[in-house]
Parts: structure tokens; sequence; C-alpha cells
């Protein structure tokens, strides 16, 4: 999400943003790559806030680049706002039970589920309590007894 910013003159002069949509994409793509070379994705990194900022355009409010100025707050990069942050959540959400869906079907309804692997512990053998190693005799070498 770092890469994609973009300036733009405003009535308030020129501020940094991101279009909702280009990390929509963004997120897409990288969701396809890794489908696609059978990996997965370790993690996401979304600059975000809860707070009900206009820095990102797009999104579920369809902002644009005049309602920048009106809620832009930041003081470095642009957050996708409380609005925005839910709906990546929720496109994300569905896109991966979607996967999982087609990966594993039986957590459909009414599909069986795969058999249960089944595996056998094996507890440690018991052994008495530690021995313990004679010394040897400093004057020979030779081991000496050691009293219990």
């Amino acid at each position: 999400m770092h890469g994609n910013t973009t300036t733009v003159e405003t009535s308030a002069g020129k501020l940094k943003t991101r279009d909702f949509d280009s990390i929509l994409s963004e997120l897409k793509t990288c969701m396809a790559v890794h489908h696609k070379m059978g990996s997965k994705l370790g993690g996401l990194h979304f600059e975000l806030t809860g707070e009900n900022v206009t820095e990102c355009t797009g999104g579920p409010e369809a902002l644009v680049s005049n309602d920048l100025p009106h809620r832009y707050t930041t003081y470095c990069d642009p957050r996708l706002n409380y609005a925005q942050s839910m709906e990546i959540a929720f496109l994300l959400a569905n896109h991966l039970s979607s996967v999982y869906r087609e990966r594993c079907p039986w957590l459909t309804r009414g599909a069986s589920p795969p058999p249960q692997r089944s595996f056998r512990v094996v507890a440690p053998k018991k052994e008495g309590p530690p021995t313990k190693k004679p010394k040897p005799d400093p004057t020979n070498g030779t081991p000496t007894k050691v009293a219990k």
C-alpha cells in the first residue's frame, strides 16, 4: 500500500492521497499471484484509522479529491477511514471464505468432512532415577565406587 500515493490539487492546495480502487486492485493482484503460485500470503498492512477522515478517495462513501480537505488530518501518509477499512475487511473476508469453500468443500453444509487422520501417541519409557557416573580416582585414573 505504500507505493500507491498520488498528489492531487484541491481547494486547500496539494494533498497526498490514495485511491481506494487502486488499493483494492493491488490486494486482488497480490491474492491472485499467491493463488497461482500455490503460496500463502503471510500478512497485510494497511494505513488506516477508525476515525472519519477524508484522506483517501473512493470507497463506499465515493470520496473525491474535493472532499479531501474536509477532514484531512494526517501529518504523514494518507489513511483509509473507518468505512473504507471495513469495506476492505469485508471484501477480503468474502474472498477468503470463497477460497476456503473451494479448497475445503467439507466446510459447506451437507458435505461430509474428510476422514479423520489418526496417530498414536507413544509415552516415553519410564526409567529409574538418573545414576551418578563414577568419578575417576585422582591417583590412578580408575573409576571409584559411588555411594548410593
